[in-house]
């Protein structure tokens, strides 16, 4: 732009600096030494801090007393920065831009991280005696490669986010959307201006409505810090369980990215988010946006009131919505800020731009308001606000989580106007999530009567239509409840298993028991038959049993041993009468002739005798052994 002074200011060696004019609306580009006792003015910044914010109570004192100190470093840093060819060329460029009747904005390209640090919103002139920023723009410029204007038709879509996570210092998320609400009535009643509360400030959440649609500016309203260990800016979302979840400025870059396109500006309405480090000009929250591609970042430099905020707030809305540049919107919140009275928090704002140009949005077209004022039409303002209501009202179940609502909302704004705004692709949207809602629903009704089969069946439905609405926690329990079926199921099967072989075991044993059983009725019977058929012996008590027969064997065995019985019965009486005669003749022999027993013939018969006595007495020892027998 042509009513701009762009100055750089490099660190040349430790404790010295140099002042550079990269392009002024006179023309020239004069360097400069800057004679700055920078760390004396970063140990007076917490009294600047406390000076800011002490202006911003009422009370009975004067006001000067006050601003001496803000003032005095005010001066410094002009005197610093505007001494010698440098001071020079911004008076000719401030004539320049007065003579062209517009505004010098001043560019402050900081490449010293400590520089980064200072108040440089601070600048007084003692000469005009005015501050600098509640005359002209200034901003801290962060890149060097921009784009283009964003063509938009009204409204300005703003997606606010208010963080008060548990555990730190307590935000009035209630106050502070009214706060912004009230700030931004006039443009949200007009159609220049749509404001919607994210309902829950959670990583998922933001990430969730930053791929819904086309967001032009992020508004943040919480706690931010700076982490000296990483160096980097932080702001404070909601974690999972309710408690902060710090995130780093680099991963927030990130997940900004994700949006399609990009919102151009944020608002980071949180302490310290332009607070960084000595060793990164880049490490505040606000300067690491606008590095990683963000247009422009309006962030706060000390802790801000909430009356402050929500003053400039409406300047700043104001002015974008009327298709101002974003330096000048910053502008034009300072001094809403400034119509408070005696207050110095005008100084808290910083604005942080990327590129050379500053408009972020090309306004064109008209709003439903232009409309009505040009064409008054009670019936239309009537039907604009009707819709606008249901609009609301849609939003609201929406964000309820109430699809059918929604939906219905949505269906009835469509019916008078197929047109209006986004209501269809949202009716769209709706349907998948109402779905997923009743498959949840009925996965919880199967989970209650036990049909896990189902919740699985259920879920496997869901993960289809929004993976990331699967009931984790239900699923886990119905896996484990079907698992541990299977276990009782297997156990019954095993156990009914051990009991059919131990019955197949007893009716084994009685199957063979009974065979045996046959096996031995068989032989009696079998017995009883050959004992009819070869005759019958007395047995004792005049009963009779049947005669055995025996086989082919025994009966051969029998029939010798009848004969050789035969044999002996005719042979021993025999033998035993022959031995006896034999004897009594010898005896006789003795007493007549006593030497005649010891002749041969004598001893013959003397042996055949003994053989006569010995076969008598085998022979009735074989009858005795077989009438036994027999």
């Amino acid at each position: 732009m042509g009513s701009e002074l762009e100055l750089q200011v490099s660190g040349v060696a430790p404790g010295r600096y140099r002042v550079s004019v990269v392009h002024a609306a006179a023309g020239g580009t004069p360097v400069d030494d800057l004679r700055l006792d920078v760390d004396a003015l970063l140990s007076r910044r917490r009294e600047i801090e406390t000076t800011v914010l002490a202006s911003a109570v009422p009370a009975r004192r004067v006001v000067s007393e006050l601003e001496e100190p803000v003032r005095q470093v005010g001066q410094q840093l002009f005197e610093a920065l505007f001494g010698g060819p440098v001071g020079a060329a911004y008076h000719a460029s401030l004539g320049a831009a007065q003579h062209q009747h517009q505004r010098l904005r001043i560019s402050l390209r900081l490449d010293s991280p400590e520089l980064a640090q200072l108040p440089w919103e601070t600048l007084f002139d003692p000469e005009l005696r005015v501050y600098l920023c509640r005359r002209e723009p200034l901003v801290r410029h962060v890149a060097n490669d921009g784009s283009e204007p964003l063509a938009i038709q009204p409204p300005l879509r703003i997606l606010a986010m208010a963080s008060s996570p548990r555990g730190l210092a307590r935000l009035d998320v209630d106050a502070e959307k009214a706060h912004l609400a009230n700030a931004l009535a006039g443009q949200l009643d007009a159609g220049r201006v749509e404001l919607t509360w994210l309902p829950e400030a959670s990583w998922d959440r933001l990430h969730e409505h930053l791929l819904d649609g086309d967001w032009h500016v992020l508004h943040f309203v919480g706690h931010g810090d700076y982490d000296a260990r990483s160096d980097e800016g932080l702001i404070a979302l909601v974690g999972h369980d309710g408690g902060p979840d710090l995130v780093e400025a680099s991963r927030f870059a990130d997940l900004l990215g994700e949006a399609q396109p990009k919102p151009r500006l944020v608002v980071l309405n949180s302490c310290s988010s332009a607070d960084g480090g000595v060793h990164d000009v880049l490490s505040s929250t606000g300067a690491a946006l606008v590095n990683s591609g963000i247009d422009a970042v309006a962030a706060m430099q000390f802790a801000v009131s909430d009356g402050a905020a929500a003053r400039f707030a409406r300047g700043f809305y104001t002015a974008l919505a009327k298709g101002r540049r974003v330096d000048e919107a910053v502008q034009s919140g300072r001094l809403e800020i400034l119509g408070v009275g005696k207050t110095l928090e005008w100084i808290t704002p910083v604005l942080y731009v990327r590129g050379e140009a500053t408009q972020l949005f090309d306004v064109h077209g008209t709003t439903p308001a232009d409309r009505r004022e040009r064409q008054p039409n009670p019936d239309e303002a009537r039907q604009e606000r009707d819709l606008a209501a249901g609009y609301q009202r849609a939003r609201d179940a929406e964000e309820a989580g109430d699809w059918a609502a929604a939906i219905e909302a949505y269906g009835t704004i469509l019916a008078t106007r197929p047109d209006y705004r986004d209501a269809s692709v949202r009716q769209e949207r709706c349907r998948p999530r109402l779905r997923v809602a009743d498959l949840r629903a009925e996965a919880r009704l199967n989970a209650r009567a036990g049909d896990w089969p189902g919740v699985l069946r259920l879920t496997d439905a869901i993960r289809h239509l929004d993976p990331a609405a699967v009931d984790v926690d239900l699923e886990a329990t119905a896996r484990q409840a079907l698992a541990q079926a299977a276990r009782r199921a297997d156990e019954q099967r095993r156990a009914q298993a051990e009991r059919d072989a131990a019955e197949n075991e007893r009716r084994g044993r009685a199957e063979q028991q009974r065979r045996e059983q046959a096996e031995r009725d068989r032989a009696a019977a079998t017995s009883r038959v050959y004992r009819s058929r070869a005759g019958e012996r007395p047995s004792g008590h005049g009963a009779r049993e049947p005669y055995a027969p025996a086989d082919r064997s025994d009966r051969a065995v029998t029939t010798a041993f009848v004969v050789a019985l035969i044999g002996v019965i005719l042979i021993a009486p025999f033998a035993g009468l022959t031995s006896i005669a034999a004897l009594i003749i010898l005896y006789r022999t003795k007493k007549r002739r006593p030497a005649a027993v010891r002749t041969p013939l004598a001893k013959a018969a003397w042996a055949l005798s003994f053989v006569g006595v010995a076969i008598t007495v085998i022979g009735f020892t074989v009858a005795a052994v077989a009438a036994l027998r027999s």
